[in-house]
């Protein structure tokens, strides 16, 4: 969950997906869009190679319903 000024709220992994660097900025509009009902998106770096991550990790996940 996640703590806000108006209490905690809990979510739900609706997706996940490894996006290669083109593919995510390619995406990007579309996962980090404002537009729509609130989500959580969180991307991390993934597949180091020794010298630099070459795939990004992201989870999109939604509010569960009070």
């Amino acid at each position: 969950g996640v703590r806000t000024e108006h209490g905690m709220v809990r979510y739900t992994v609706a997706t996940r997906a490894v996006y290669g660097r083109l593919s995510l900025a390619r995406d990007a509009a579309r996962l980090f869009s404002r537009r729509g009902p609130g989500r959580l998106v969180l991307v991390t770096c993934s597949d180091w190679n020794g010298q630099e991550y070459l795939s990004n990790a992201v989870v999109v996940a939604q509010p569960v319903p009070r």
